[in-house]
């Protein structure tokens, strides 16, 4: 799962000069940029040399502003570029400046190539790609109906947005570039695709680079025409798109253009669209699409040697190593070490980046930051590890299944797995992808380990590169504990003041602090986005919250504050509606800061439990210095006393 997050940043821009008296006054002027300013000779050039079949492409604007060309042969963000066309024909070219408010893109400019120049065709990519002028080659996606793939490792690979020809032939990156590389195996990761006849694209050079595509998966057939910029390795279609999976349709925004060549041999090709951020919802990255001629697909004794061998030329796997990995696994004080899961980011996968030879992971923060078809099941945070060292290689374990079961016995290690007498099924979910989503088994690999941070990642492999290599993993994100795995003391919530509501909003006398509430004020809005993170709220020993009011001036006498709860709705506990709960309240004289609690017998409780969770100052109306109405009436749309302020300093479980 290489899940790339990629944001794009917009450049904000200056307002541009208008055009001046002089005639070589190319500024725009001091408004916002319109369609009608990005006029060819004002804002850019077009120059076209008949005798060479070259276009030059000149940007006229001031060189601090971010540029959009859309010409034949795909995108640029340069300055000025030149571009050469082998055939006479018509053509457009549209020019776009970044705004404060997006592209803004003028009206598209028409030039003419009068005649096609052979010498441009004569290369060796037009060669290679369509048989030569006066031929035609079909090219087939490299897995038919029965799932075999007969020279890459599978129908399509993954890429960083910033790999191209160069990087995929062993040039290096430029540093902080997006470059790493997943070249996935279909038998171990067949979610990518169902097996199936997908169709033929084939290019010919018959008066002209025509290109006929049968798209099967999508249903489309096209006939169209392609170009192939061989400077820059990149091919663009008019009126078709490229032979493509049907589960990727709707993740690529142009099929036509934006498409580099990865690779190109006799009788294999790797075309690589832009995977969309947006509509993906899983980050940018080039979708890698691996061909192989129909010629070699009838006869694979035209394919070279070694599968896949000519591209994405990967360092080897190696796996992580580790000095001394019993000790940094299991020795403290007393040779024991606990870990629990990281509730915030439970699993991640890990997987090898050929480009850099460095394993990598999606590094998942929240549990709002899994895709819909990598799902956190129910009761992950049950999942924990102790282990005991008894020896240099090994020692004893107690493990907690995801399911809450404990299993107890020995481990033993050796390189950078850890060993179990058991199997241990730490996580399963349910998803919608082929393989399981589970972790599970007698044997873990250490991928990563922090004594420092506390970090443990033990993975169990997800997916193998075309030697066979396991290049990705599925890992268990662990976080050490202090000696017996308990936390130690209290966990603070984060809350937002901002999402919860406060005044006399049942009109009874009462000043609510309505902190998570089903049934409450505006729809139970606190319920459906409470202000704080509900999968954090639990305990089975005590909940606090302490908070500061400011407005209510001084009471004519103390007033209970204590928590209101669906497990017990007594408020001071003299009617306990749960005998596994009591309440600790506090006495409020008037502006200040107070806590309350409520403390269990060792019952765990979470926010299943607590659909209604309020802090309520009991008949604070009859102990005002003035009229209730004007310190205690909560306004209609903010939910909020306008005269009296409420801040929560903490909230925390324990």
């Amino acid at each position: 799962m290489n899940i790339r997050k990629h944001i794009y940043s917009m450049v904000a821009m200056a307002a541009l000069l208008l055009v001046g008296c002089a005639p070589d006054d190319h500024s725009l002027g001091s408004k916002d940029i319109t369609a009608a300013d990005l006029a060819q000779g004002i804002a850019y050039t077009v120059t076209v040399d008949q005798a060479t079949n070259t276009v030059q492409l000149k940007s006229l604007l001031d060189s601090k502003y971010s540029v959009q060309w859309q010409h034949p042969q795909g995108r640029s963000q340069a300055k000025e570029l030149s571009i050469r066309i082998p055939f006479g024909g018509d053509y457009t070219v549209t020019f776009g400046v970044e705004t404060r408010g997006g592209i803004v893109y003028g009206e598209p400019f028409n030039f003419t190539i009068n005649n096609t120049n052979p010498d441009l065709l004569t290369g060796e990519l037009w060669t290679l790609i369509s048989g030569g002028v006066g031929k035609s080659k079909t090219w087939v996606l490299d897995l038919d109906e029965n799932g075999v793939s007969k020279y890459f490792a599978g129908p399509m690979y993954f890429a960083g947005t910033d790999d191209n020809w160069a990087t995929n032939h062993g040039a290096p990156a430029p540093e902080g570039a997006d470059s790493w590389s997943w070249n996935a195996d279909w038998a171990g990761n067949s979610w990518i695709t169902p097996a199936m006849n997908f169709g033929t694209m084939t290019f010919d050079l018959n008066n002209g680079a025509n290109v006929q595509i049968d798209d099967r998966a999508n249903g489309a057939t096209y006939n169209g025409t392609y170009l192939l910029d061989t400077e820059n390795y990149t091919i663009s279609f008019s009126d078709a798109k490229m032979l493509h999976l049907a589960t990727y349709d709707g993740l690529v925004v142009n099929w036509s253009g934006d498409l580099r060549l990865f690779s190109l041999t006799e009788h294999t090709m790797q075309i690589a669209a832009l995977r969309d951020p947006v509509l993906s919802g899983e980050g940018a990255c080039r979708l890698v699409f691996n061909f192989i001629s129909k010629e070699a697909y009838d006869d694979p004794s035209l394919l070279p040697t070694e599968g896949g061998s000519d591209t994405f030329q990967e360092q080897p796997v190696t796996d992580p190593t580790f000095s001394g990995l019993n000790d940094q696994l299991a020795v403290t004080t007393f040779n024991a070490l606990s870990y629990k899961i990281n509730e915030d980011a439970p699993y991640d996968w890990v997987w090898w980046n050929g480009a850099t030879g460095a394993w990598v992971s999606n590094d998942f923060k929240a549990v709002s930051e899994y895709p819909s078809w990598a799902p956190v099941p129910e009761g992950y945070d049950e999942i924990a590890l102790k282990l005991e060292k008894t020896s240099d290689n090994g020692g004893e374990y107690t493990a907690t299944q995801y399911d809450g079961t404990e299993l107890a016995g020995k481990y033993t290690l050796s390189g950078n797995t850890i060993v179990f007498d058991k199997e241990i099924n730490f996580l399963s979910a349910a998803t919608n992808r082929v393989k399981p989503l589970e972790i599970k088994g007698t044997t873990f690999y250490v991928m990563a380990i922090d004594r420092e941070e506390g970090v443990l990642k033990l993975g169990v492999p997800d997916g193998k590169n075309a030697n066979g290599q396991v290049n990705q993993y599925v890992v268990l994100n662990l976080v050490a504990q202090p000696i017996g795995g308990g936390q130690s003391g209290p966990t603070k919530l984060l809350f937002d003041n901002e999402k919860f509501f406060y005044g006399d909003i049942e009109g009874n006398g009462n000043f609510r602090l309505e902190l998570c509430n089903q049934y409450g004020f505006n729809g139970g809005q606190t319920y459906n986005d409470p202000p704080f993170n509900a999968s954090k709220l639990k305990f089975s020993k005590e909940m606090t919250i302490t908070f500061t009011i400011s407005g209510l001036g001084t009471l004519t006498a103390p007033a209970t504050a204590a928590f209101g709860t669906s497990i017990d709705w007594s408020f001071d506990g003299s009617d306990v509606a749960d005998s596994h709960v009591t309440h600790e309240n506090a006495q409020v004289t008037g502006d200040g800061t107070y806590t309350v609690k409520l403390k269990s017998d060792g019952t765990k409780f979470n926010s299943a439990n607590l659909n209604v969770l309020t802090v309520d100052i009991l008949g604070v109306a009859s102990k005002l210095d003035g009229k209730a109405e004007d310190y205690l009436e909560a306004d209609g749309v903010t939910g909020k006393c306008p005269n009296v302020t409420v801040t929560v300093k903490e909230m925390t479980v324990e």
